[in-house]
């Protein structure tokens, strides 16, 4: 269960795990929206970056896309480590 501010609790579930453990996929699955997380460890040279994404799908995904863009950017930038202006 993953439990995040402004946003319901949600229970992910890992659907995709690379052999390499470099990346993998999990899903949420609520009536009309699917969201599908992947999460990437990219190599730069001697150190590595993390690349994440976010999609959604189903009837209800535009209407849930885009009303939670700006928290779901929020969350992303914080889950890459990056820094966060306010």
């Amino acid at each position: 269960m993953i439990r995040q501010p402004k946003l319901p609790s949600a229970l992910w579930h890992m659907v995709e795990l690379d052999d390499s453990l470099r990346s993998f996929t999990w899903v949420n699955s609520a009536p009309g929206v699917r969201v599908v997380a992947k999460h990437w460890v990219v190599p730069v040279g001697e150190r590595s970056r993390v690349k994440l994404s976010l999609h959604f799908e189903g009837l209800l995904a535009g209407i849930l896309g885009y009303a939670t863009r700006k928290l779901n950017n929020h969350y992303l930038t914080l889950g890459a480590g990056a820094q966060v202006s306010s």
